[in-house]
């Protein structure tokens, strides 16, 4: 897949698959992540499962095999007790079994397929929702045709502070990072020396932007 074909693509499925061999565990969990996030916001509004925020967790480092056997569990719990409820709850029993999934040790890397399969019979996923599952694709797998270089001056004690801060500090349930931090992180990063126009430009544009944004994660020191 060259740069353009990765940029015009319409498939997200082929999109995972292509980047699968090259892109680490962490990229792949937080990417599915982001996708199950807006999945859930658009199929209901029952507040989140602990087992995405456990998975993202675990992505990073600070959530345990066992306390992700556990959200993984409970939510396996919340989809069996939907039982033979009316239509209107088969869209909340999809987004839980994609929480399942993407709380696995292994099988996470299928989210995307598990969301594709389950568009039309239980999510009714439009082109918009899909626009924005690739972008978020975009997002958090980045420039993989160009290795962008950090340069260490870059990484001044407020850059690193302004991006932990995106990092951290997400618009809640979307999980989006913020437009406004990320404005300000640009504008420090250039304020630093930094002249790339590919993470400049990535930090202002209008996203949406997730956990394990390519450009942010560079500036942390994060794979």
């Amino acid at each position: 897949m060259t740069e353009q074909e990765w940029m015009e693509c319409t498939d997200p499925r082929e999109m995972v698959r292509f980047v699968r061999p090259t892109t680490s565990a962490r990229k792949l969990r937080l990417a599915g992540c982001a996708c199950v996030r807006l999945a859930w916001v658009w199929a209901t509004d029952e507040p989140l499962p602990t087992a995405i925020e456990g998975a993202e967790g675990f992505a990073d480092g600070s959530v345990t095999k066992a306390a992700l056997r556990r959200a993984r569990q409970e939510v396996r719990k919340q989809r069996y007790d939907l039982g033979g409820t009316d239509a209107s709850s088969r869209p909340i029993g999809g987004v839980c079994w994609l929480a399942e999934v993407l709380a696995t040790e292994n099988a996470y890397g299928s989210v995307i397929d598990e969301m594709h399969r389950l568009s039309t019979s239980l999510l009714f996923l439009r082109e918009a929702e899909w626009a924005t599952v690739r972008t978020l694709l975009r997002d958090i797998i980045g420039t993989w045709w160009k290795r962008v270089p950090m340069d260490p001056d870059w990484a001044t004690p407020t850059v690193r502070s302004l991006a932990r801060a995106a990092y951290d500090d997400r618009i809640l349930p979307s999980g989006h990072l913020g437009l406004d931090r990320l404005a300000i992180l640009s504008d420090a990063l250039e304020e630093a020396g930094c002249t790339d126009a590919a993470i400049l430009d990535h930090l202002r544009s209008p996203g949406p932007h997730a956990r394990g944004c390519w450009a942010v994660d560079l500036l942390l020191g994060k794979e």
